[in-house]
């Protein structure tokens, strides 16, 4: 099994990879469809509903029809008026952001386990068979389609159970030989749920950032959006053209601490662990620290090739925790090694 880590995460290294360890609004909206993994029958997951591209706008749009009525006619001028045309749609806006929140940290449930070891808490609820509310609990979660610029208000995502590892493959837990503990949890596989949900004022998001020190805030889906919408803007206008003109990704990293620009440069210089990673700030939100600027494709440990970072790249979604209904995306952005 291969474990994600918070601040801890096993990353395979490229040779240009700058090294250096350290180390929750009720959803609406949201749509879904079961997929169930590993057994004879597979239910496929419905295509995720899609928002309009227009930020910060969501979804429904409210159509004003015509109101003018036909003007009787005199009785010297029989002229008939034709109705007035409908006024044009009124786009129903989306809660905007409220800005984030310094917290003092978030519960270590809703991050993945170190390396070699399990993650901690209860076992989350059954998926729902039909729907897409999910009952109250922490869910193992990842991000299915890469977040977009051109669909900036929804995000899909696919959400799978914890389970005690007593229950579970033997593959699905770290085994140290000792019996597992009641609070050993591992990923169950067996079965999935895909979501897409709103990035609006509906969903809370919490988000670990890295600087000199992790920076733990929270705010909601409109906030999280904003600051997506950022990166990809800083990071198509100064890294991109980088890439494409044949810079070596050291180099770009070693460029923009030299010369921040668009948000992109190196740690705060009060920083005592220094080191020349590059993190992009973006007014109130979460530092993002990038140990490089690309992203690393790798066969059988060797790399194979390098795509530009999508934002959620960058910015990993750990877990959906739900309480009292209402929808927390957990994300972090912050030392992986």
């Amino acid at each position: 099994m291969r474990s994600f880590g918070h601040r801890a995460v096993v990353l395979a290294v490229a040779a240009f990879f700058v090294a250096a360890c350290s180390s929750s609004g009720k959803s609406a909206g949201v749509t879904a469809a079961p997929i169930t993994t590993g057994a004879a029958t597979t239910t496929p997951a419905a295509t995720p509903t899609t928002t309009p591209s227009a930020a910060p706008t969501t979804a429904a749009l409210t159509t004003v029809g015509p109101t003018a009525t036909d003007v009787p006619a005199s009785s010297t001028n029989a002229v008939t008026s034709t109705p007035a045309a409908p006024t044009a749609p009124t786009p129903t806006l989306s809660p905007a952001g409220i800005g984030w929140t310094q917290v003092a940290t978030f519960p270590n449930e809703v991050f993945p386990p170190f390396d070699e070891s399990n993650w901690t808490g209860k076992p989350s609820p059954a998926l729902p068979a039909t729907g897409t509310k999910l009952a109250d609990g922490i869910y193992q979660a990842s991000v299915a389609t890469p977040w977009s610029s051109a669909n900036p208000n929804s995000l899909d995502i696919v959400v799978k159970r914890l389970e005690a590892c007593t229950k579970l493959p033997a593959a699905n837990c770290v085994s140290e030989g000792d019996p597992f503990q009641a609070t050993d949890m591992g990923v169950d596989n067996a079965a999935s749920l895909a979501l897409t949900v709103p990035l609006d004022g509906t969903v809370k998001v919490g988000l670990t950032g890295y600087d000199c020190d992790p920076v733990d805030k929270t705010g909601n889906g409109a906030d999280l959006a904003a600051l997506l919408a950022a990166f990809e803007q800083g990071y198509t206008g100064v890294i991109v053209p980088q890439i494409n003109a044949g810079t070596a990704p050291e180099d770009i990293i070693n460029n923009l601490n030299t010369s921040p620009a668009q948000g992109f440069t190196g740690h705060d210089p009060s920083c005592e662990n220094g080191g020349f990673d590059l993190v992009f700030h973006d007014g109130d939100a979460p530092p993002l620290l990038l140990q490089q600027v690309v992203n690393t494709q790798f066969s059988d440990g060797e790399v194979v090739g390098t795509t530009p970072f999508a934002p959620t790249d960058l910015v990993r979604l750990d877990t959906v925790q739900v309480s009292g209904g209402a929808m927390t995306l957990f994300f972090y952005a912050g030392f992986y090694s």
